[in-house]
């Protein structure tokens, strides 16, 4: 069970935005507001359903894990899902490899767009059959098309006036939490190449998907990363490596946070014992190694430099003062 869901620091936090060349991206689905359950608006005489089927990770041969949403817009306006005052009963075809069998789905009263996560053999597809009601103040709500399944293309996010936005300048909106395991685990890349550990990180990040969020947190420490002050660890990267996609797959951000020091008994003797030019040389290091990664995904939001540092009460000869991860 997660016990991660701390807010960001934002002020404390100084983003690097990771910028790409802009790749293609289904239109994101944004919640209208400016009515209530299926108003008529700009003059759409009827309603749609409808439907995304995401293909996330695999589970065995060719079945797999997939998130599946609905969502009304007014006329084919897709991109924005209006808020329903009242619930809609969905009939549906679903295929899930060679067979089909009907289905039925509630989207519920106040609900914009409605998920769920399911494991199934694929390849699956909707055929949107009808709704109870049917219509709405004399507006017919259409629930007849076909989707099939596809994979998440994240688009890279930049800065734009005062706003983030993605390649096509529709708004992004952080909502995420910052990820820790404290049951299970101590910290993210503590053990991450332990095939049982691995696992759970990955169920995690599942759970934190099943939430909502769109983006997650998450801390790279430094000796975990460094084999001495100039060579990078290049199994703990390609475990990093593992870790982006892995998010990508299920569509979520990440906000890599590095140079992480938060238990001074783990920091390497030659560490410890470096003036403060040999650090910042070293800390070069470590991002080079880290962004050379990462460069590659759309999915890495921001690199936030260096979690919360650290200013003594009192003169100290210690590069790392305080309590093992400040005390919590």
């Amino acid at each position: 069970m997660i016990k991660n869901i701390l807010r960001f620091n934002s002020i404390l936090i100084i983003f690097l935005l990771f910028l790409q060349a802009c790749k293609k991206e289904v239109t994101p689905i944004q919640q209208d507001t400016s009515n209530n359950l299926l108003e008529n608006k700009a003059g759409a005489n009827f309603f749609i359903v409808h439907s995304v089927i995401r293909k996330l990770d695999s589970v065995k041969n060719d079945t797999y894990n997939y998130e599946i949403a609905f969502w009304v817009s007014a006329g084919n306006d897709s991109a924005n899902a209006l808020q329903l005052n009242g619930s809609l009963v969905l009939n549906y075809d679903l295929t899930t490899g060679n067979k089909t069998t009907p289905h039925v789905f509630t989207l519920q009263k106040g609900s914009f767009v409605s998920r769920s996560f399911v494991t199934l053999k694929g390849p699956v597809s909707i055929t949107g059959k009808s709704t109870m009601p049917s219509s709405f103040r004399g507006k017919p709500i259409l629930f007849i098309n076909t989707s099939s399944e596809e994979k998440y293309n994240l688009s890279p996010i930049h800065v734009q006036g005062k706003n983030f936005v993605d390649a096509n300048g529709n708004a992004f909106i952080p909502w995420g939490v910052n990820y820790t395991n404290t049951d299970q685990l101590r910290l993210v890349d503590d053990n991450w190449n332990d095939p049982a550990t691995w696992e759970i990180i990955k169920q995690d990040f599942r759970e934190m998907k099943a939430l909502g969020v769109n983006i997650v947190r998450i801390h790279l420490q430094y000796n975990r990363f460094m084999t001495d002050a100039v060579t990078p660890n290049q199994q703990a990267l390609s475990r990093l490596k593992d870790e982006i996609e892995f998010a990508g797959t299920y569509g979520l951000y990440l906000d890599i946070t590095g140079l992480g020091a938060y238990i001074l008994e783990d920091q390497p003797a030659w560490y410890d014992a470096m003036d403060e030019q040999s650090r910042w040389a070293t800390q070069a290091v470590f991002w080079n190694a880290i962004a050379g990664v990462a460069k590659n995904y759309n999915n890495v939001f921001a690199y936030n430099l260096m979690n919360e540092p650290v200013t003594p009460s009192s003169k100290t000869n210690l590069w790392l003062p305080g309590q093992p991860y400040g005390g919590y």
